[in-house]
């Protein structure tokens, strides 16, 4: 029976790796990766007929297997034109992902680095019902200092990291979800995430299904605990999943990115 087993197995492994498509979107995955970091590039053979320009070819090809193959933004939806807010849009691949898989969304973009968000409009300019914010999102209306990084990784929170500074405004992220109901809230912000999500806590009635990319730095008090008891205060059914950790963290913790863990958390209403 294994064997048996195994010889169904084989064909469409076959078919799948020397497909033309398959072998393009490889190789294509193996040459970005090695070429320099922060530099500014551009492929057409990752997506069909969609020409991705990148700022970082690491963090490229790590968003790209990460929506595009794992399809960690993928969500069920009976809306007809769904409502996805993305809180940290970067180069804007999760847009290219949902208007190629959900066509009729309207997407409302929010993204603080001024040079990745030329980025991002470039990325998305052939898209309709895509709104594109150069904000960073935080708990009030302000003005802050933005870490650029360069790739994926800028905030505006400070992470100890040496790092270009630009001011940006900021957006309360409440007015956004106090009005409409949200199919889909999106929220990447390198550290922010609990403070923006305490601030509209009450307004998460109205979200369907939520994603945080939870940050962890050394040395500072964690907030995960506070950020699973809004979420769950809120009706979600929480979904963890590591995207970075420490093999032994009672041995050591590893850093990067200023920071020492990262998690990926998913909200579903039931």
């Amino acid at each position: 029976m294994a064997i048996d087993r195994i010889k169904s197995i084989i064909p469409i492994t076959n078919k799948l790796v020397f497909s033309p498509s398959f072998r393009r979107v490889f190789l294509e995955k193996r040459r970005i990766s090695r070429l320099p970091r922060y530099e500014i590039g551009e492929t057409n053979k990752l997506l069909k007929d969609h020409v991705i320009k990148y700022c970082d070819s690491k963090s490229c090809i790590s968003a790209f297997k990460a929506i595009f193959e794992a399809g960690i933004y993928h969500f069920d939806t009976t809306s007809l034109n769904p409502l996805i807010l993305d809180c940290g849009a970067n180069i804007g691949l999760a847009t290219v992902f949902w208007k190629t898989n959900y066509p009729n969304s309207k997407i409302i973009a929010f993204e603080a680095d001024p040079k990745i968000f030329e980025v991002l409009q470039h990325n998305v300019k052939s898209f309709d019902d895509v709104e594109l914010l150069r904000n960073a999102v935080w708990d009030e209306e302000t003005t802050l200092q933005f870490h650029c990084d360069g790739a994926d990784s800028g905030s505006a929170v400070t992470t100890g990291a040496t790092t270009n500074t630009v001011d940006v405004p900021t957006v309360k992220l409440r007015p956004y979800l106090e009005s409409q109901t949200v199919d889909l809230l999106k929220i990447d912000i390198e550290g922010a995430e609990t403070r923006v999500l305490r601030d509209c806590r009450d307004a998460l009635k109205n979200v369907k299904n939520i994603f945080v990319e939870y940050h962890s730095f050394p040395n500072e008090k964690q907030t995960i605990a506070e950020l699973f008891s809004i979420l769950t205060d809120a009706g979600f059914h929480v979904h963890v999943q590591p995207d970075f950790s420490s093999p032994q963290p009672f041995i050591q913790r590893n850093v990067t990115y200023g920071m020492d863990n990262r998690l990926n958390i998913y909200g579903v209403r039931l």
